[in-house]
């Protein structure tokens, strides 16, 4: 619950950082005008801005898709942890009642623990267990947010890219109402 809560929270600041224009938006939307070949045609480099569009669009879902699985697979990983939780407080519980044998359901499977060392071993192997999920969910989170700051700069440039596309459309304008 809690890593769904981060990752809401990382994509809502994400979509933050892309409303925003700062002034490396401007510049680079300065150098892609200064860059357009001075003999092409609008259209020609239109034409190229279009298919710069296409493949960051196309890069965007593939981001996006990546994002998901990361997403799921943190939320696979936080499942896990609770689940081992779950498992190490129902030991403890069983080891504190002292009654012996018990039967606890470890990992969806049912073991009789006969005495006081083997709950131990099973808690120690459990809590190594549980250890690695909690290693394994930083370096998702590390990943989704890697991915996060991926579509944030996907998006910068789809911003730039358009408003380049859009100053075009509008010198073009000018050129005709001039001419």
């Amino acid at each position: 619950m809690k890593s769904c809560l981060i990752a809401t929270l990382l994509i809502l600041a994400a979509t933050a950082q892309l409303m925003a224009q700062d002034q490396r938006a401007q510049q680079i939307d300065r150098r892609v005008l200064q860059q357009a070949p001075a003999e092409a045609t609008d259209d020609e480099f239109l034409d190229s801005l279009v298919v710069v569009q296409n493949a960051m669009n196309f890069a965007l879902g593939g981001v996006q898709n990546d994002m998901v699985d990361w997403a799921n697979r943190l939320n696979d990983t936080n499942t896990k942890k609770k689940e081992l939780r779950e498992d190490i407080a129902e030991i403890r519980e069983a080891m504190t009642e002292g009654n012996h044998p018990v039967t606890v359901t470890v990992e969806g499977q049912s073991v009789e623990i006969t005495t006081k060392e083997q709950a131990e071993s099973l808690l120690s192997s459990l809590e190594e267990k549980m250890q690695t999920c909690g290693d394994d969910a930083q370096m998702q989170q590390l990943m989704l947010q890697d991915m996060l700051q991926k579509q944030t700069q996907i998006f910068n440039m789809m911003t730039n890219l358009m408003k380049t596309m859009h100053e075009t459309h509008m010198a073009a304008i000018r050129n005709l109402k001039g001419g």
